[in-house]
Formats: C-alpha cells, sequence, structure tokens
C-alpha cells in the first residue's frame, strides 16, 4: 500500500494537493493501491471528496478511523427533528440569511442554527441565560453529530469528537492559550492519553502502517511529519520525502543559505528516509552540489499535461490570467503593474486572478492588492476571480498566463497553460519555469522585479499568435504517459533500496 501524507483535502486545492490528487491518477492507471492520508477535522469532507473524485477505499482521516461517519449513509437532520426533541414552549425566528435561525424556548434565548444547503443542520450554537454561547454542535452534510465544541469565555476548552452512535471517541483539552493539553482517545475498548497532537499522530499511523506488510509512505507535508516520522521507532515502512518547493529560505543563497523550515528534518536526517523525489533536475543537482551524491534523489514532476484539452481558440481580447494563490510570496502586483503600463496601450486589457487569500495574515496582502487596483482605477481591468474547479477552460480562454512567484518547486500552473496553448510568461527563479517553459518559443522567462520587461513579455506573447500552438508543442515531455513510466521505475527501483 502507498501512502500521501497530505494536511487535508479542502473544496479549494493547493498546488501539492493537486500534485497528490495527480499521483492517485497515475496509481490508478498502474492498478496500484492508495491512500491520502489527513489530519485535519472536516464535517464536509464527504463533499469536498466527491468535488475531487476521491473515493473511500483511497482515504484517511486521523479522526475519521475511530468515529467512522464521513462515509455514512444520510439520515434526516433537520429543523423539524431538531424541534421534536425539545420541551417547553418554542418560537423560531428567521434571521436575514436564510440558513440561519434562532430557537425561543419559554421566550428565552435557546440556541442559533446555521443550515446546509440541502437544508440539514450544520451547526448549532447553545446559549445559557445570560446569552453567553456555551457549546457548538457540528453535523456532517449527511446528518451526522461530528463534533461537540464546549466553550468558556468564547473559547473552545473541550472538544468531543462522536462516532455514528454518539459515543465520545477522541475528546481534545485546550490549555488558557488554545494550546493542545491533553487528548483523551477510546480505541479498543482502552482509553490512551496523549500530550500532544505528535504523539496521537505517530500513534495512529503505526496502527495504520501496521495493517500493511509492504508499505510505501511519501510525505507531501514535510513539516507537518517528519517530526513524527522520524522518531517513530521499528518503521516497517519505506519513507520517502516528496519536495514540493525550494529547499531554503532564500533561492538566491542555494550554496549555503538557511534551510526551508519545511526540510529541515528531512536533510538533517536524511539516513532515515529511503530518499527524496524532486520535480527538476535543477534542485537535485542543487541538493547533491550541497549535502553530497549520497542522497538517492528521484526527479518526477508532479503533474502532467492533460493533453485532452490542447484545443485552443484564438480570441482577439487581450485577457491575461494568473493562476496561484493570493498570497505575498506569489507577487501578483507586479503582474498588476504590468498591466497598468500596458493599460495605456491597450486600454481593454484584461487581468484574471484565479486563487484564494491567505488567511494566517488575515488576508492583508490580498486586501493591499485589492486596495492598490482601486487606488490606481483599475477596477475594470483587474479582476479577483477566487478559486476555480474548472481552471483549464479558463486557461484556455486566455491570451497570456504570466507566473511572479518568488519561489516555487514546479509550477503546475505553467504546464496547465501550456497544455491548453497559452503561452506563458514568468520569472525565471527557482525551481521549474526554466525547465517547463521554452524562451521566446512557448512565452518568455523574465529577469525578476523587472516589471518594465514584465509587461513588454506579455504583448510579445500577445502579439506572436504561433506561440499559442508552440505552447502546445513544448509539452511532449510531461505526457501522462511519460510521467508514469518515471514513476513505474521509481517503484522498481524502490524496490531494490
Amino acid at each position: 500500500m502507498y501512502f500521501f501524507l497530505s494536511a487535508g483535502i479542502g473544496q479549494s486545492l493547493t498546488g501539492i494537493e493537486h500534485a497528490i490528487l495527480k499521483r492517485g491518477k497515475v496509481f490508478n492507471s498502474c492498478g496500484m493501491q492508495y491512500k491520502i492520508v489527513t489530519l485535519n477535522h472536516n464535517p464536509d469532507y464527504k463533499k469536498n471528496l466527491d468535488i475531487h473524485g476521491i473515493s473511500e477505499s483511497n482515504f484517511l482521516n486521523i479522526y475519521d478511523t475511530f468515529q467512522n461517519i464521513i462515509f455514512k449513509q444520510f439520515k434526516e437532520n433537520n429543523l423539524k427533528n431538531f424541534l421534536s426533541e425539545i420541551h417547553g414552549e418554542i418560537r423560531v425566528e428567521d434571521n436575514t440569511n436564510h440558513f440561519d435561525v434562532k430557537i425561543y424556548v419559554n421566550e428565552v434565548y435557546y440556541c442559533y442554527i446555521h443550515f446546509h444547503e440541502n437544508e440539514q443542520i450544520s451547526y448549532v450554537n447553545y446559549f445559557d441565560g445570560e446569552r453567553i454561547k456555551f457549546k457548538r454542535e457540528i453535523y456532517t452534510e449527511n446528518g451526522w453529530l461530528s463534533r461537540i465544541i464546549y466553550l468558556d469565555k468564547n473559547t473552545p476548552k473541550f472538544l468531543h469528537y462522536l462516532d455514528f452512535k454518539r459515543n465520545v471517541v477522541i475528546e481534545e483539552c485546550f490549555t488558557e492559550e488554545k494550546s493542545i493539553s491533553c487528548i483523551l482517545l477510546k480505541h479498543f475498548d482502552k482509553k490512551i492519553i496523549f500530550y500532544n497532537k505528535n504523539d496521537f499522530t505517530k500513534y495512529w499511523l503505526d496502527f495504520i502502517f501496521s495493517m500493511y506488510e509492504k508499505a510505501v509512505v511519501y510525505s507531501d507535508k514535510n513539516k507537518l511529519y517528519n517530526d513524527v516520522l522520524v522518531d517513530m521507532e521499528n518503521k516497517k515502512f519505506k519513507l520517502i520525502s516528496v519536495f514540493h518547493s525550494v529547499h531554503v529560505s532564500n533561492p538566491k543563497q542555494i550554496e549555503n543559505g538557511k534551510l526551508n523550515s519545511n526540510y529541515q528534518k528531512v536533510i538533517n536526517h536524511k539516513d532515515q528516509f529511503d530518499g527524496f523525489i524532486v520535480s527538476t533536475e535543477n534542485q537535485k543537482h542543487d541538493l547533491q552540489l550541497r549535502f553530497g551524491t549520497d542522497i538517492k534523489i528521484w526527479v518526477i514532476p508532479p503533474s502532467y499535461a492533460e493533453v485532452e484539452a490542447i484545443e485552443k481558440n484564438n480570441h482577439e481580447d487581450f485577457t491575461v490570467i494568473s493562476v496561484g494563490r493570493y498570497y505575498v510570496e506569489k507577487r501578483l502586483h507586479h503582474i498588476i503593474e504590468a498591466i497598468e503600463l500596458l493599460k495605456e496601450k491597450y486600454p481593454d486589457i484584461q487581468l484574471n486572478l484565479y486563487g484564494f487569500g491567505d488567511s494566517r495574515d488575515k488576508f492583508a496582502y490580498e486586501k493591499k492588492i485589492r486596495a492598490y487596483v482601486i487606488e490606481h482605477q483599475l477596477e475594470n481591468n483587474v479582476h479577483f476571480k477566487g478559486y476555480s474547479q474548472n481552471i483549464l477552460s479558463h486557461l484556455r480562454e486566455s491570451s497570456v498566463s504570466v507566473m511572479t512567484s518568488t519561489i516555487e518547486g514546479f509550477c503546475i500552473g505553467i504546464l496547465d497553460s501550456l497544455s491548453v496553448g497559452t503561452p506563458v510568461v514568468a520569472y525565471d527563479i527557482k525551481y521549474g519555469p526554466a525547465e517547463i517553459l521554452q524562451h521566446d518559443y512557448s512565452g518568455y522567462l523574465v529577469e525578476e522585479e523587472n516589471i518594465n520587461e514584465l509587461s513588454a513579455a506579455i504583448e510579445k506573447c500577445y502579439l506572436n499568435t504561433e506561440m499559442r500552438e508552440n505552447s502546445v508543442n513544448s509539452i511532449e515531455k510531461f505526457s501522462f504517459e511519460t510521467l508514469k513510466k518515471k514513476w513505474i521505475n521509481h517503484l522498481l527501483e524502490l524496490s531494490n533500496v
């Protein structure tokens, strides 16, 4: 069994999650069994998995191993069912949001209910006599009570995770600083206590991996898993670290720069790994130059060209697209500034930004670039489109695709663009653009932070209609079959490691 270690699977996918799903399709075509492993709790998992075509047999979650409710069949859990269990005189007050109601019992505010789109209950907030929220119940869209949050001064103190019989199988306790103080697990009729999430994760992974005689583990979320994996005793599985980004914090200091925190554990304990997977020959070279050639490294791109979608319609409209999160490291303000320059000559030029913002900084960067668009009167030219489940169609309809990231591990967006005949302008960064893009054929590699050169390259791509056909012709080495062969060769070689 092959395990792909991820954080979670949401409706919107990160580049790492896209890579995992692409790998899954390759493994499916080879008849190889795999499981996507996740550590987060999400009551909407069934919906998300359906969106991305992930089956029950290919999915594992640390909470659902013990709860067993994600894939349970639908049961009624609507307002009528809820009210039938309440004693007293009930009054229902509709909120302005049609997915919400307030419930009063004997004219005392009792609870606030939010609903899923299918009219099943999503969550219930309970209030005491002082109208202070003390508990929240969270339900799956299929009607199962999944988690109860007990609050003190609106701060979680205890979290209970329930199985389909409403037994509490996991209890998490929190300190005043909102960190986990302990986790109590009920498993095989025993109570097991952990004092941090890593120990709980280690117990779970040990339990899962022990079911398979020949397990191979691919650590895609290195920072999240590697402390646990390195500390596991008597490992009976093969362990591969997958690099999805540059291995140093500053890509301009490849030879001696500080290690990227995501890969510190891997590199400092490389003897405990059976090898690394990187996306480019360039990164393999840099790793071996700095850390030695005794490291086993396979070069396998994280994606393949969707060759079935390469037909390109010619559009006279000047439409530029960028696909990537609205994060500061993506430097989307450079693209916006380049469009601002081009607007003088092409007043109707359009820039469509597909992605989502960074909640870690409360969307500060997204707010900043949105403000710039307004201040510079670019609202009719620059559009924040959000996340799209069908990004290839938007790429196909665009004149030029642009990538201005600080760092990448590969940049799937470039490959997707070329696969539908949309030329690309990209900063010449580590890693990916120079190995995917053929300069002055399928697009242009541009010096970092040179907005004038970026602007000029975008215009040249737009004017050179031959680049659309060139883009399609340039991606043969990234075909599905080529990627499949790389994985098969890797697995054959791994069996001898």
